[in-house]
């Protein structure tokens, strides 16, 4: 059988393994969350391990699987929880997007290690009053911060959060491997977008893919319309070879 090796991708400075890694990391850019890929790796109990993501800010390792991980993964990611003392956070399947109402999105969150045991469905969330960002148990943003001590509050599906996971699940990769979406990937690219296309922001925020009056989803082209956009914002090579061709 022949292996399939995903695409490595370059974005941001970085040579990443996979597309769905690079995604993440406009996910991490969108919101304004630093990061370092593969920062070091680790010899745990005669495992090697290089872990994808290390986020400096909220102190804890991200892992992006494709697919559900296998034990031997699992068990990786709870010695690296163990040794480093810090929590690991597998990220498994294609970027979501949270819906506005349906909490069985919650369900599908990433699996969590702590060193001496783990959960699932962890969400990233945000605490509507404060505004801090960060991963919890099925979104629940009062466990973020103080704010709200005293009832629940479900964040996994804020404004900007919804516009980090759209930008993601958006962003192109074309062009010798440049983002062609460019820095396309905060809520002032998503303006523009709004005003090149004639879309209300808040249908951009609310809806992937564009949409639009009348019609609930923007056909490829348009995609694809969009994306060659940005790319000619974006890249000095691509806008000077279109200028050529005018």
């Amino acid at each position: 059988m022949v292996a399939i090796k995903a695409i490595e991708t370059i974005y941001n400075g970085y040579r990443f393994r996979s597309r769905l890694e690079a995604r993440w990391a406009v996910f991490f850019d969108t919101l304004g969350i630093k990061y370092e890929y593969e920062k070091e790796g680790f010899e745990l109990e005669g495992k090697r391990y290089l872990p994808d993501f290390w986020l400096p800010d909220l102190n804890i390792w991200i892992e992006i699987k494709g697919d559900k991980p296998t034990k031997e993964e699992e068990h990786k990611a709870g010695l690296l929880a163990l040794y480093t003392r810090k929590r690991v956070y597998i990220f498994s399947g294609q970027i979501p997007m949270p819906p506005k109402d349906d909490y069985s999105f919650m369900e599908d969150g990433a699996d969590v290690f702590f060193g001496y045991g783990g959960d699932e469905q962890h969400n990233w969330c945000e605490c509507p009053t404060c505004h801090v960002i960060g991963i919890e148990y099925a979104g629940m943003a009062d466990r973020l911060c103080d704010c709200h001590s005293n009832c629940k509050v479900y964040g996994f599906n804020s404004p900007r959060l919804i516009t980090a996971y759209t930008a993601a699940r958006q962003a192109r990769f074309e062009h010798h491997d440049r983002a062609a979406k460019g820095n396309a990937t905060n809520l002032e690219k998503l303006k523009e977008l709004s005003v090149f296309f004639g879309i209300p922001l808040q249908n951009l925020i609310d809806d992937t893919p564009f949409h639009r009056p009348a019609r609930t989803w923007a056909t490829e082209d348009e995609e694809a319309e969009y994306a060659y956009h940005l790319s000619l914002q974006s890249d000095p090579y691509e806008r000077a070879m279109y200028e050529q061709r005018a």
